[in-house]
Formats: C-alpha cells, structure tokens, sequence
C-alpha cells in the first residue's frame, strides 16, 4: 500500500493494480479444517414457491 500526502489530503492506494483473483491465485491452500456452523440448526421446513390453484 502506498501512502500520499498533499498538504491536509492523504491519500491511500493499493500496492498491486493487478486485482483480487491474482492475489488469491499466490496463496498457497488452507490445510485447515472448518466446523460445520449448521449441525446444530433445526431441518430446514419444506418450501413451495409456486402455489398450484
């Protein structure tokens, strides 16, 4: 991140323009495992979305 500064004004800009999907594309994989956040939720109930009249 690059750092400017015009008299009162400071302004911040990003390092690197080439975007969001090449920084991620650097990353190395997480080894990690992740809980699952919905085993303690109740069964989802049944939806209709279109009602037959």
């Amino acid at each position: 991140m690059s750092r400017k500064k015009d008299g009162d004004l400071s302004t911040v800009e990003p390092a690197s323009k080439d975007g969001l999907l090449a920084l991620l594309a650097t990353l190395e994989p997480l080894d990690d495992t992740f809980p699952d956040m919905d085993e303690t939720l109740p069964p989802l109930d049944d939806v209709e979305l279109c009602s037959s009249r």
